[in-house]
């Protein structure tokens, strides 16, 4: 029988199905350490797991090796249990996906705490398994890029072709004169123009990033859910201002060079890869 070492989950009750699990040939043993947290390019590692509840139960020791604050990883594994624990579709995700996008999330720095909205577990279909991914939603790019210190100030605002708008980018200028409806049911009759996001530099340079409405009827025809629920059936103006505080916010962080940036660019490489195959859901 082989013998595995891992962190003591503190404030954390794992269901009781958590031992049900294909690993009978482990014996886990049970310590605590306050590791600290430090900044390194990490390389993922096929651990053999076999269910969703061998890639939780086997977090808390890649943090011991990862030197990563116990306090913060118990918070995280806290939310990612329950987020799982309550999708049938994430908990049929490839199990390494489940145990890699975790740690992306904790790499990043950017809490699965659904109350922020920072990053989501998402679960898609590419080559016939299911995946789970690391998606960071707009507030999560906003928030790395203020952190950062890259902007001081970040928005996005939708444009509609019944409104006076003029975006000059020889000069990066933007004149937009936004027009409201009235009810509901006239703002659904209202057809998009295109979206933009607007960031404030440290310098007082403000710098701009159009995205015209075709373009995001393409992103919304590869992010959509091809069945269940998908965010553009109640919160599409959402999903159109993220796209360009996206695409801003890559330029904006492209000159960083630290794990966290880094860790960014390739959970967002994964998804991309396999929002090119088939979503089945996209949870910003």
């Amino acid at each position: 029988m082989k013998k595995e070492t891992i962190v003591e989950n503190q404030g954390i009750e794992f269901p009781s199905d958590f031992n049900n699990t294909n690993n009978t040939d482990t014996k886990v043993e049970i310590v605590v350490t306050n590791p600290t947290v430090i900044e390194k390019p990490i390389v993922k590692v096929d651990i053999g797991i076999k269910s969703w509840q061998d890639a939780l139960m086997s977090l808390p020791n890649r943090f011991k090796q990862l030197d990563y604050d116990i306090k913060r990883t118990t918070l995280e594994l806290s939310f990612a249990t329950s987020i799982i624990r309550n999708s049938s579709v994430l908990k049929n995700c490839v199990p390494q996906s489940i145990f890699d996008a975790v740690i992306y999330s904790v790499r990043v720095g950017l809490t699965l705490n659904p109350a922020f909205g920072f990053a989501y577990l998402v679960p898609r279909r590419v080559n016939n398994e299911m995946k789970c991914c690391l998606d960071i939603g707009y507030k999560g790019w906003c928030a790395i890029l203020k952190s950062y210190g890259s902007v001081t100030h970040i928005d996005a605002q939708i444009v509609y072709e019944d409104e006076k708008f003029d975006y000059n980018p020889a000069e990066g200028s933007i004149k937009h004169k936004p027009k409201f409806a009235k009810t509901e049911e006239e703002q659904k009759k209202r057809v998009v123009n295109c979206a933009y996001a607007r960031a404030i530099l440290p310098n007082g340079k403000i710098v701009f990033e159009v995205i015209p409405n075709w373009e995001l009827l393409k992103i919304k025809n590869v992010s959509s859910a091809s069945k269940g629920f998908s965010p553009y059936s109640e919160w599409e103006s959402e999903m159109q201002k993220k796209a360009p505080i996206k695409r801003l916010a890559k330029k904006l962080l492209t000159l960083q060079e630290d794990d966290r940036v880094s860790a960014m660019f390739e959970a967002e490489n994964v998804n991309s890869k396999e929002k090119e195959e088939k979503t089945l859901n996209d949870i910003f």
